[in-house]
């Protein structure tokens, strides 16, 4: 008589944990994506170069670590931009509120752009 034996293995499975981080390197990647398209300027990260592979969860993992780096980077340039044309839209109205008290200052039209009354006379 022959006895069976069942060997009963556990397996962790780590599909849901990568599909989240998959999901969330998905948003990452576009919120970046519209960051650029927005004016940030981004560095290439390379890549591509080994070809298709399966990311174990520690890479994923790093993935998305690395595009909240470079998402977090972007924001701050867009912020930093963004302030500097505040600054030359500030600067442009007092310009054109006082011209005698301001002359022969400059402000480049590129940081002035973004006011309504220089964009019209451009």
């Amino acid at each position: 008589m022959r006895t069976l034996i069942r060997t009963t293995t556990t397996t962790t499975t780590t599909a849901p944990a990568r599909a989240d981080l998959r999901a969330q390197i998905a948003r990452l990647e576009r919120e970046l994506a519209e960051s650029v398209i927005d004016g940030a300027p981004i560095a290439f990260r390379g890549g591509g170069a080994a070809g298709p592979r399966l990311l174990t969860l520690a890479a994923l993992e790093r993935e998305r670590d690395a595009l909240l780096s470079e998402l977090a980077t972007a924001r701050a340039a867009l912020a930093e931009e963004a302030e500097s044309r505040e600054r030359a839209r500030l600067r442009l109205e007092a310009m054109l509120a006082d011209p005698p008290a301001h002359r022969f200052e400059r402000v480049a039209l590129v940081h002035a752009a973004s006011t309504p009354s220089v964009r019209a006379s451009a």
